[in-house]
């Protein structure tokens, strides 16, 4: 079984304190910013300048925020709204921006989980990274925290950007257009070959003189899931090739299954 996982997670902010930034301030000796705009606060630091591909250098200096250490061309930063600010005038709004932070923040990434080689081929190539989670569990009536126990979870990440792409090749926004027994009426009545996503295909053929519903397409790596799912295999001719069951009930599973990973197009 392969699912695609989308995880809320939740870190702890770790702002830097008020007395940490007047600390830096102090051992380095740089201005205190105040922005007349959003009523930020932020400390200039010097930062290394930036070579364009041009040989352009451009000069920047480092804003650090409560939550942020950002270097930023000077060109930019005198057009903005930022202004030298006095050590009061710095400390009420960076205490203000601090009480304004809340303890956590939310985040979200995508992981494909399960049996990832029979669907690699569906996968973005680029950012191939695998995580390995464990999903925290609250005991039920106690009002405490997390504890160990949960579930554990093995997937490869998915960039928000890719999936929309994924969900369309696992047929996750859109019902199945063909059902599994019309499928097998259509190949068994017309003889008709369906194709299937990911390049499977549905066809009739004739093994030993008797009319089958063979799968065609499939990888090596395919393999065990496609039997999972209800087909069962052959050897003929030094070939291993996949068949739909014989009985029809099983057969519909067996294509029910099929169809949710690899619909018919």
């Amino acid at each position: 079984m392969t699912s695609l996982l989308t995880i809320r997670r939740e870190d702890k902010n770790e702002p830097t304190s008020c007395e940490a930034v007047l600390a830096l301030a102090k051992s380095s000796g740089s201005p205190f910013l105040v922005n007349t705009s959003s009523g930020r606060a932020a400390l200039q630091l010097p930062a290394s300048s930036l070579t364009h591909e041009d040989g352009s250098v451009e000069e920047r200096v480092r804003l650090v925020r409560p939550l942020s250490r950002d270097a930023v061309a000077k060109t930019r930063l005198a057009a903005s709204h930022w202004r030298i600010a006095t050590e009061d005038e710095f400390t009420a709004h960076w205490l203000k921006e601090l009480a304004e932070i809340p303890p956590l923040r939310s985040s979200e990434f995508h992981l494909v989980t399960g049996l990832l080689l029979p669907v690699w081929k569906h996968l973005p190539r680029a950012a191939s990274k695998v995580y390995r989670l464990q999903t925290d569990r609250v005991c039920p009536g106690t009002g405490q925290g997390p504890v160990s126990g949960g579930e554990r979870i093995v997937g490869r990440l998915i960039q928000s950007a890719d999936v929309p792409d994924l969900r369309t090749a696992f047929n996750l926004d859109g019902a199945i257009t063909l059902s599994p027994n019309d499928a097998m009426a259509s190949l068994l009545g017309e003889g008709r070959a369906i194709s299937l996503r990911g390049g499977l295909g549905l066809r009739v053929s004739t093994v030993m003189n008797a009319k089958r519903i063979e799968l065609t397409g499939f990888s090596d790596t395919e393999v065990e899931q496609l039997k999972s799912f209800g087909f069962f295999s052959e050897i003929i001719a030094w070939r291993l090739r996949l068949f739909l069951p014989f009985e029809a009930h099983t057969g519909a599973e067996a294509l029910s299954r099929l169809f949710l990973l690899y619909p018919p197009l």
